[in-house]
């Protein structure tokens, strides 16, 4: 079994076109069976897919000092995330004066840049880890961000008119309110006697999620009917994977299915010596999101109140309770798991 898989690099990929309806029902069945579809985008060449992994690489492997800074104030989680060896999210606030050489490399590390598609945000974000510039980390995650922010906008534009969501100005407003955020991501070689999940289980609190991977085979996604199915790593270095986030399952009053997803790094001759690093553009609202009428009728009833995204984010991530990583000395417990039907749901 594997995802549906669509082209986006056809040329006359236009909103109305034959090619466009086609690659809609793939689009929209591929989210509400799976809640992720695999795209290809000829319009990402491979010296971007070179250029913003060597770009994960620089940040990724900077002092843990510099990753901790503070590079934004948007509600929700830390910018820099780190996973222990148990899958717990780690407070990386209390080892400051530790000896950096004498730590151990952690299993999953990542870390987020607000506002990505724009000059001032990828800026803004590289100016706090190289006071003295670094123009080329600065274009290729600008370039990268913009790309994804093309794939998502064809996507959502698709849902949007599929369900009948497309009168008026409706769709620009939503996309006008979506707010960016790239998160890079960094697996560390396994060895053996490692555990192989390298990332639990979950489903991401967005609208979608766009991930693109440097060709080493790892994430799965959960099906239906409880069976879990890889992902394998793509031909092409212009592919790219949608994942639906609780937030477009919410929106869609659960017409869209979120993805459930997790990392298991089980390959050790693949892994052998080799770092598993991931790039994704993660979507949230600024604002209210409500579940459009065209979502509800008998056999659909409203599933949802009206929910501040960020504030679904902050309770996602456990940031008010006691348990968080961002309250000293304590780590957040995976099993506990916060869903947007918990948060929300009628």
């Amino acid at each position: 079994m594997i995802i549906p898989v669509i082209d986006f690099s056809v040329e006359k990929l236009k909103p109305g076109s034959e090619s466009w309806i086609c690659a809609s029902k793939e689009v929209v069945y591929g989210l509400e069976e799976y809640g992720c579809v695999e795209i290809m985008y000829e319009k990402f060449p491979i010296e971007l897919h070179n250029s913003i992994f060597d770009a994960a690489k620089q940040v990724l492997n900077l002092p843990e000092k510099a990753k901790k800074q503070r590079v934004s104030d948007r509600p929700g989680p830390k910018s820099y995330i780190v996973v222990n060896n148990n899958n717990n999210v780690a407070d990386n606030d209390d080892d400051d004066d530790e000896d950096e050489a004498n730590k151990d490399v952690p299993p999953f590390q990542n870390i987020a840049i607000d506002n990505p598609t724009t000059l001032q945000g990828a800026q803004s974000f590289t100016n706090i880890m190289w006071p003295q510039g670094n123009h080329n980390f600065c274009e290729s995650v600008m370039c990268f961000s913009k790309r994804l922010e093309e794939i998502y906008e064809i996507v959502m534009r698709m849902v949007f008119e599929k369900n009948g969501v497309d009168q008026g100005d409706r769709f620009e407003s939503f996309k006008n309110s979506s707010f960016h955020l790239l998160r890079m991501v960094k697996y560390k070689v396994r060895e053996k006697g490692d555990s192989n999940v390298a990332l639990i289980d979950h489903r991401d609190s967005t609208i979608l999620s766009i991930l693109h991977q440097n060709q080493i085979n790892g994430l799965q996604i959960k099906t239906k009917n409880g069976h879990w199915i890889p992902v394998l790593k793509p031909n092409s270095t212009s592919s790219f994977i949608v994942l639906a986030g609780e937030g477009l399952m919410a929106w869609s009053n659960d017409r869209v299915r979120g993805c459930e997803h997790r990392v298991m790094l089980d390959d050790l001759m693949e892994m052998k010596n080799k770092e598993r690093y991931s790039v994704a553009l993660f979507t949230f609202i600024n604002g209210v999101v409500d579940v459009p009428k065209e979502f509800v009728d008998d056999e659909h009833p409203l599933r949802y109140k009206p929910f501040d995204h960020f504030e679904f984010n902050r309770y996602y991530h456990h940031i008010d309770s006691p348990d968080h990583p961002q309250q000293p000395n304590k780590s957040l417990n995976p099993l506990i798991r916060r869903t947007i039907k918990t948060f929300c749901g009628i």
